[in-house]
Parts: C-alpha cells; structure tokens; sequence
C-alpha cells in the first residue's frame, strides 16, 4: 500500500490534483482497512482507468462551464 502512501503525499507537492486509486488485487485483503486512505477502491485496474476517465471528464465538463459564462456566443 506505499504507493497510496505515495500518491497521497505526491498530490500535496503539485499544481495538479492526484488520485490514489486501490485496485483490489494482489495484497489486497478483503475486509481490511487500508494504514493509507486511497481516495478511491475498484474492484479491477478497467474499473480504476474508468473512474479516472469519469473523473477527468467531470472536471473538463466544470471548465466548459466556466468557460461558457466567460465567453459572449455570437447570436445570442
């Protein structure tokens, strides 16, 4: 679970916001509780890179919105 840990301590270094992301394979154990909170648990790594997507597709979404109050539409 260290690169929770990682990513996690990462995210506090950057102008961008990471994401740690368990993927419940490999050491997982079920029912545990992971010493690293991951901002997110998937059952599979499809599962993790579609969470990322729906994530980043959020925050592209909010930024349209944005820029949409910002900018005069011609015509309107």
């Amino acid at each position: 679970m260290i690169d929770i840990k990682g990513t996690n301590e990462f995210h506090e270094h950057v102008d961008e916001e990471w994401c740690s992301i368990l993927v419940k394979t490999g050491v997982y154990q079920p029912g545990t509780v992971p010493k690293h909170e991951p901002r997110a648990t998937v059952d599979t790594v499809l599962d993790a890179v579609k969470w990322g997507m729906g994530r980043s597709r959020k925050a592209a979404l909010r930024e349209m919105e944005i820029f949409k109050d910002r900018v005069e539409v011609k015509g309107e």
